[in-house]
């Protein structure tokens, strides 16, 4: 059994129409198929976004005792699916079965197979076995003509999908991940790699030796409550973290979200200026970097330039991360400090203790 690719991630939002204008409007994203409310559909909205090979699917109720109400009220505006490609449904029901793990639901037809099962929180995911050239949307929604080689703001594919779980449950899910979905763990980062002062994290990646990569994090007790503590505490739960979407030109992808308001996270000059002292800058002006809060990490194999937007949402939870890769799969291992602190110093502004 292989994983392929993601295909996609919808969220449950409560106004599906007005977050899709600013999928499109803001950063930059197609309409691609809709799911309108009719005299059968009479409750559910629901829109799929497109730029390059990410799809975005963007769905609400008017039926307040629905899941997706529900899941509203609980988490906020909130990723509810991750949606996978894979090549074999078969071999994913036996470990299912053999792993007592909780199968949602389960469709197949002409085109396709699927099979979706419960993760942390009240996350699912959803694989999807396609058994032809159909889209997996062409079966209940409405495709829309759009124009393939448009290029948006610069973004083309995720390049991960980063979850947030309670404290002592992280090795469960790696182990669930390694078990049923046959991936690998990839990176660790410890309490000493994700703290300041008062608060820390740790994380792991499990990924498919390829394209897909699942960052797991968990808080640590150190005084302060963490982000990640945070994070659960106004999300009611676990659940996703941020998408890192891969772009093709970071500091042109970041200056166009930050003319359309987009706020990102603030780095220290202190960054900026060890980046000077160790004249890492190959590829960009130093001033382009810290003008735009993006780090640089550079590793043995390549450069990998990261930006973090602020939260997206009223509840200091969901964000985007843009991401440009050079030839290697790191995570940052060198940037994390900064990071973390700029999130902590977010932390401290909301007055979060």
């Amino acid at each position: 059994m292989e994983l392929k690719n993601i295909e996609f991630v919808e969220f449950y939002v409560g106004n599906a129409y007005l977050t899709s204008a600013y999928y499109q409007q803001i950063l930059g994203f197609q309409l691609f198929a809709t799911k309108e409310r009719n005299f059968i559909n009479k409750d559910i909205s629901s829109y799929v976004l497109i730029q390059g090979n990410i799809k975005i699917v963007l769905t609400s109720s008017l039926n307040k005792n629905d899941d997706i109400s529900t899941h509203v009220l609980n988490h906020g505006d909130s990723v509810k699916r991750v949606a996978f490609g894979i090549d074999s449904i078969d071999e994913l029901k036996q470990k299912c079965i053999e792993n007592n793990v909780t199968v949602v639901s389960s469709e197949s037809n002409l085109d396709f197979r699927s099979l979706e099962i419960l993760t942390y929180g009240d996350t699912t995911h959803l694989f999807i076995e396609n058994l032809s050239y159909k889209s997996y949307f062409n079966t209940s929604y409405i495709i829309h003509n759009y124009d393939k080689e448009y290029k948006g703001i610069g973004l083309y594919d995720i390049d991960h999908i980063t979850a947030n779980v309670e404290l002592g449950s992280m090795d469960h899910w790696i182990s669930y991940y390694k078990k049923i979905l046959s991936l690998d763990e990839m990176l660790f980062f410890d309490g000493e790699d994700l703290s300041s002062d008062d608060s820390s994290m740790m994380s792991k990646v499990v990924w498919n030796g390829d394209n897909i990569r699942l960052p797991i994090s968990q808080p640590v007790n150190k005084g302060k409550k963490s982000q990640i503590q945070e994070f659960i505490e106004y999300n009611s739960g676990a659940g996703v973290q941020h998408i890192a979407v891969s772009c093709i030109n970071i500091v042109e992808t970041v200056e166009i979200m930050r003319n359309r308001g987009v706020e990102f996270l603030q780095i220290s000059d202190n960054y900026y200026d060890d980046l000077e002292s160790k004249n890492l800058m190959k590829s960009y002006g130093i001033n382009s970097l810290r003008e735009n809060n993006i780090l640089l990490d550079e590793s043995n194999d390549g450069l990998l330039f990261q930006a973090f937007t602020k939260p997206l949402l009223d509840r200091p939870t969901y964000f985007l991360e843009i991401i440009e890769r050079h030839q290697t799969d790191s995570f940052g291992k060198a940037n994390v400090k900064a990071l973390y602190n700029a999130l902590v110093n977010e932390q401290n502004k909301r007055g979060y203790v």
